[in-house]
């Protein structure tokens, strides 16, 4: 019972033997148990997915499709991942987007040219202000115009981005509402799913006490149908002894 509300699992009884096994590979097999581990895999940014494997020489990944084990796994491996991807994807799509104007405008002292974001940004774990402009703010480009440093051209060009169709036809905000919606939704999705899932496990768990266990319904209906037949065999048994010996006292 408590294997099962972890992971998949497939119970075998082969007379005093039990064995257990997740999508066909045994982890206990009468007195015998195999070990099993996790393994992690992660890149630069610490995402990466995490699997559960059986066996020290020939080791086999198991396919965990169910329990807390297979629902963890699923949101490490896949939803946290979707929403890093799509972050990454609002982030990188900025720092290009911000870079490509901030080259093309000048600075209080006329430089031009320069990054706003460093361009080794790879995602939503590591952007960061480049490192020129961080060191001195009135390199910044707010200017589209050299020599007139303060139109704000480039500025008002860069808060623009805002309303500008980025990501396919979609705005940065517009994406990153979508995400939240999705999230949302997977949420939603899960909590309904939990509910229906435990309503029918209540449901199994009732056939099955009703299997093993003893009613105390049944049991007393069963006795007094017995009782009744007892008594009904009893009267028959008197009525044939009467009529005997009324046989014999006419002989």
């Amino acid at each position: 019972d408590e294997l099962s509300k972890l992971t998949n699992i497939e119970v075998t009884n082969d007379g005093p033997n039990i064995s257990v096994s997740v999508s066909g590979l045994m982890i206990v097999s009468g007195i015998d148990t195999f070990e099993m581990s996790i393994a992690r895999t992660a890149d630069s940014q610490g995402v990466g997915s995490i699997s559960i494997n059986i066996g020290d020489k020939n080791v086999k990944t198991l396919n965990i499709t169910g329990g807390v084990l297979g629902g963890l796994m699923n949101v490490y491996n896949d939803d946290i991942t979707n929403q890093i991807d799509m972050m990454d994807t609002q982030v990188l799509t900025l720092v290009d987007e911000v870079n490509a104007l901030h080259q093309t405008g000048f600075a209080l002292d006329g430089t031009t040219g320069l990054n706003f974001f460093k361009s080794s940004s790879v995602g939503s774990a590591n952007i960061d202000i480049d490192s020129v402009i961080a060191g001195d703010h009135n390199k910044i480009a707010s200017s589209d115009t050299l020599g007139v440093p303060g139109n704000g051209g480039i500025a008002r060009s860069i808060a623009g981005l805002r309303d500008a169709q980025l990501i396919g036809t979609e705005t940065i905000n517009e994406h990153y509402r979508l995400m939240i919606v999705q999230l949302g939704g997977r949420i939603q999705q899960s909590a309904f799913l939990k509910s229906s899932q435990e309503k029918v496990v209540g449901y199994l768990q009732l056939r099955r006490d009703s299997v093993a266990g003893v009613s105390m319904e049944e049991e007393m209906t069963l006795m007094m149908q017995l009782e009744q037949s007892f008594a009904a065999a009893a009267k028959m048994v008197q009525i044939a002894d009467e009529m005997t010996r009324t046989l014999l006292a006419l002989i």
